[in-house]
């Protein structure tokens, strides 16, 4: 019965707080969020006319750490992995 309370307590908390939480999606058709699109949302959506959609991708950057290189390596044959 304990365990059965502080699961139905830890349900209530985790759904209570999730009622509050807004997305922020990069393009958003209502732009003066009254939950209605109409013609006011069209001069926020027209101010972006003709520009660039999204940015462009980040390079990657990432090397990898020293246990995936050895890993990697193992994997390949290039080093003996053996049991002391």
């Amino acid at each position: 019965m304990k365990h059965l309370m502080t699961l139905i307590a830890l349900v209530v908390a985790v759904t209570a707080g999730a009622q509050n939480f807004i997305h922020d999606y990069p393009w958003n058709p209502d732009w003066d969020n009254d939950n209605f699109v109409g013609s006011s949302d069209l001069t926020g959506f027209l101010s972006a006319f003709g520009s660039e959609f999204g940015n462009p991708p980040e390079p990657c950057d990432y090397d990898g750490t020293p246990l995936e290189e050895w890993w990697g390596q193992a994997i390949a044959g290039d080093i003996i992995v053996d049991s002391v």
